[in-house]
């Protein structure tokens, strides 16, 4: 797993997360029991970030890419 983090000058912090394994496509999990030790972490990106997605990567890796708003306030 390699992580990258990149800002831009419009305010957007990227975060990029590149794996070699490309079996499976990531997906946002179904809620998980609060005692299940996996399952989470997609939903926590949907939930935080503005965009998310999934790149493929040359040799069946993929990349799974947030984005961030810097500055944004929830309401």
């Amino acid at each position: 797993m390699c992580p990258a983090v990149v800002g831009d000058a419009a305010g957007t912090l990227r975060i990029e997360v590149t794996v070699a394994r490309g079996d499976r496509v990531p997906r946002v999990a179904d809620p998980v029991p609060e005692c299940a030790e996996s399952g989470r972490g997609l939903r926590l990106v949907a939930a935080y970030a503005d965009r998310w997605g999934v790149d493929e990567e040359p040799a069946s890796g993929r990349t799974v890419w947030a984005e961030l708003a810097l500055g944004r306030v929830d309401q």
